[in-house]
């Protein structure tokens, strides 16, 4: 039948994904998203919109992949458990060849930060919805008594956005393991809690 979709939506969404996080937003050009989906500029229009919708749809993905996961740790995981277990699953991520870059919403922040007002305000949504999610963690910690009082639980959660942040940007620039390792064990020992992740040590391919 005549204007019936003959693709995959999800799947194309998906290769979409990976060639905005691998080259960034502004270096994919709609050429080679069409090369790379396989599916003509039209189509890629009618069923997603402009390049910018498409960069928005696959950048929620990503993010319910990705940011959402480490939100889902810390609003359902014990708080002392879950602020180690978003850690661990950072250095899991280094480890793996498949993903291109770091983290696409630290990257889409440094290339984007006052060019584009709607791939801004998304970005800083999504990091917002982060920062929320370690402040519900750490009030928890404090009112069951697996954390330290602190002064500011909102200083605290800003702190462990930007270890976590950084940690993205610090690999992607080559820095050293020990001293991204360094990182993860200081942030926590900040709220008084012994390096107890299950991964102790940072992957051997994480220098890459």
């Amino acid at each position: 039948m005549v204007g019936t979709r003959k693709f995959d939506t999800d799947e194309v969404l998906g290769t979409a994904l990976h060639a905005f996080w691998r080259d960034g937003y502004t270096r994919t050009s709609i050429p080679q998203l069409e090369r790379e989906t396989g599916i003509g500029r039209q189509s890629l229009y009618l069923a997603f919109g402009d390049k910018k919708q498409l960069f928005l749809q696959a950048l929620d993905r990503y993010v319910d992949q990705y940011i959402g996961r480490s939100c889902r740790i810390l609003e359902t995981l014990p708080p002392a458990e879950a602020l180690a277990a978003v850690f661990d699953l950072i250095f899991e991520r280094m480890d793996r060849p498949e993903n291109p870059r770091g983290c696409l919403v630290t990257n889409t922040t440094l290339e984007v930060e006052g060019a584009d007002p709607e791939i801004e305000k998304s970005v800083h949504d999504h990091l917002r919805r982060l920062e929320e999610a370690f402040r519900v963690a750490l009030r928890r910690g404090v009112a069951d008594r697996s954390l330290e009082p602190m002064a500011s639980v909102e200083d605290e959660a800003l702190m462990l956005m930007a270890a976590t942040r950084g940690l993205s940007v610090l690999h992607r620039g080559g820095y050293s393991p020990e001293g991204l390792v360094a990182i993860r064990v200081q942030s926590l020992a900040r709220l008084g809690l012994s390096d107890i992740s299950v991964s102790s040590e940072m992957p051997a391919s994480a220098s890459g």
